[in-house]
């Protein structure tokens, strides 16, 4: 039985929940998620390890410290000197969202994290930028805008995760969502990869 961890956090603003799993095989995920909440806004990420085990668990635990510490940064800065701090470990992809209080959000990502912003009538891809953190990186980073109403919903995941989940699932719940989240990584987890799923819903209220 693959291990899985699950998180939820919950108030006014934004109700978010998360998925860890590791691959057949290991005993810790080379994946991991992150929620921070800022002053006036919330930063979430998906950061994954480069390979599996332990390297790739203690590579992506230490990036996701960097983040947490720093998360009062411009996630281009952040992501800009996340690279040079790391450069020389075994590296990782990071997705990063800043969501404001007011629906404003900033997005950037190195590497294959994928994201989506799940809207009312509409459904948007979000774009991530080439390289891993602390391997490779190109200066030009594509730092993404846009703004979420209520009731709109942002999924960000590794590739551990089949594309199967965007694509198959047509509606991401409002209710329930600590559920389906659950449920998400083990039917869309890849068993040969580590899987991380993020799920942030911005609050009616």
């Amino acid at each position: 039985m693959q291990s899985l961890r699950s998180e939820e956090f919950n108030d006014d603003n934004f109700h978010i929940v998360s998925a860890v799993r590791c691959c057949t095989g290991e005993t810790v995920s080379g994946d991991e998620v992150l929620a921070v909440k800022g002053e006036n806004f919330i930063l979430i990420a998906v950061i994954d390890g480069l390979g599996h085990g332990f390297e790739a668990s203690e590579v992506a635990i230490r990036i996701k410290t960097y983040i947490e510490e720093h998360h009062n940064t411009e996630i281009n800065e952040l992501i800009q000197r996340a690279h040079k701090h790391f450069l020389g470990s075994r590296g990782a992809v990071v997705g990063l969202a800043k969501i404001y209080n007011d629906g404003q959000v900033e997005f950037l990502a190195v590497g294959n994290i994928r994201a989506r912003l799940i809207g009312e009538k509409e459904r948007f891809e979000l774009v991530s930028t080439d390289g891993a953190i602390g391997v490779r990186m190109r200066n030009s980073l594509f730092l993404q805008r846009m703004k979420m109403q209520k009731g709109d919903r942002f999924i960000m995941y590794s590739d551990g995760v089949s594309n199967r989940l965007y694509r198959e699932s047509s509606t991401f719940p409002r209710i329930g969502a600590k559920i389906f989240i659950n449920n998400a990584i083990v039917q869309y987890g890849k068993d040969h990869d580590d899987a991380s799923i993020i799920y942030l819903i911005k609050q009616e209220a």
